[in-house]
């Protein structure tokens, strides 16, 4: 039964490594630009000194810069 056991803890080990080294060669999947326009926006939600319109030429420019060089 401890052979058994064994064999079937480097099975899975085997196939977890495996996965992880195919996750590691796959490239990551870039964000959506809605994605994008989100985390731009909650990057500066917190900062209340500045009026909505200061706020909102910072998001412009962070969803620009994070934008730029894709495709579409």
């Amino acid at each position: 039964m401890k052979s058994t056991a064994k064999a079937l803890a480097l099975i899975a080990a085997a196939l977890l490594a495996a996965s992880a080294a195919r996750a590691q060669r796959e490239a990551p999947t870039p964000p959506s630009p809605e994605n994008v326009k989100a985390q731009c926006w909650m990057k500066y939600e917190a900062q209340r000194k500045l009026t909505l319109d200061q706020r909102l030429a910072l998001v412009e420019k962070c969803i620009g810069e994070r934008m730029r060089g894709r495709p579409g």
